[in-house]
């Protein structure tokens, strides 16, 4: 979980044109909204957490209603939550006193969380990311929060990229494209990294032609959602060690993103995070970006229990947010997918 896949599964859907449909974008819609008004919940409460000061009261007060809102967007007036929603899906059958209400909320909370969002006291908190499991795409969303927030907000596939929505369960996508004068579909079946999905997708497998496993590199200073105690890396590394020995996989090439490049780099050379904290057998004082890649290349490699006998694994270092660079690897590796898929089935293109 949190390794970035539902942004390479967007990210590929983007590339071969299939479009998202009213209901996937309204969902969009939804989980941007949510991310934002999360994401400054989280640091409202890590600022009092840290002991960091407003310098006014008028920041202050705008935390205060800030709160105020939250519980009225967490249950309190569900249907004004499902409206706001659904706002330009429905619009047309609200009362006027309805859309007046939802107006005036939205204009006061983008206003809170615009003033929160400008002052230093709440944006110190970002030193704290790790611990308060703050999404990678945080500064984006509050940056553009007077748009998510505002009701007549359409979402964008900058958004659509950048926003954070948990994989639920088994869904299955088909690519369409043509190597030559041959149409082939791709079917990418994408499944729920977090351990309570994970019972669900097992037999997925027996049909997987290929693997596209996604390591978050940044993960290796953070803990998971669902257990305080257990290293994200770690847990990536034995669930991977799990998977690829598995008969399916037998003799089928392994595609390994590790994601999150720019974040990586960013905790090794400007927090100084070592990758120490994750594995002891790292020097401490070694903050070499390439140097801690290749030792996590490493550590995924030798999870491998048929060390490379009868299949391969492909490295790839990403950052799925960036589109253009990102798009390129990905429409590589498929094309590679592909090729490799023609062979095996006798055709010449």
């Amino acid at each position: 979980a949190e390794c970035g896949k539902s942004t390479v599964m967007k990210q590929i859907r983007i590339l071969y044109g299939q479009e998202f449909t009213k209901t996937e974008l309204t969902q969009f819609t939804f989980h941007a909204r949510v991310n934002v008004i999360e994401m400054m919940s989280l640091l409202v409460r890590a600022r009092s957490k840290y002991g960091y000061d407003f310098d006014t009261n008028t920041a202050q007060q705008a935390e205060e209603q800030f709160l105020q809102l939250e519980k009225k967007l967490n249950g309190r007036h569900g249907t004004l939550t499902e409206i706001y929603t659904d706002w330009n899906q429905c619009r047309e059958s609200f009362s006027s006193t309805t859309i007046r209400e939802l107006t005036d909320f939205s204009t006061h909370l983008i206003s809170l969380v615009r003033m929160l969002w400008s002052e230093e006291a709440i944006r110190s908190c970002l030193e704290h990311r790790s611990e308060l499991q703050l999404l990678d795409t945080t500064e984006y969303l509050l940056d553009r929060a007077h748009h998510i927030l505002s009701p007549d907000y359409e979402v964008t596939k900058e958004d659509i990229i950048r926003a954070r929505s948990a994989t639920s369960g088994i869904q299955e996508y088909k690519i369409v494209t043509r190597i030559g004068s041959e149409r082939l579909v791709l079917r990418i079946t994408d499944v729920g990294g977090q351990r309570s999905q994970r019972k669900k997708w097992v037999h997925c497998f027996c049909d997987v032609e290929n693997l596209i496993y996604i390591f978050s590199l940044a993960d290796y200073d953070m803990t998971l959602w669902e257990d305080p105690e257990a290293n994200r890396l770690r847990e990536n590394l034995t669930l991977f060690q799990s998977i690829i020995n598995l008969t399916f996989f037998q003799h089928k090439t392994i595609v390994v993103f590790l994601n999150k490049e720019d974040v990586f780099r960013n905790k090794l050379t400007v927090q100084r995070i070592p990758l120490s904290k994750c594995f002891d057998d790292y020097p401490p004082g070694n903050l070499d970006v390439e140097a801690a890649i290749d030792h996590i290349r490493s550590k995924i490699s030798s999870r491998d229990s048929s060390r490379g006998v009868g299949r391969s694994i492909l490295f790839h270092t990403t950052t799925a947010t960036a589109s253009t660079s990102f798009q390129a690897i990905v429409s590589g590796v498929i094309r590679s997918i592909m090729d490799t898929c023609i062979k095996e089935l006798g055709l010449v293109y």
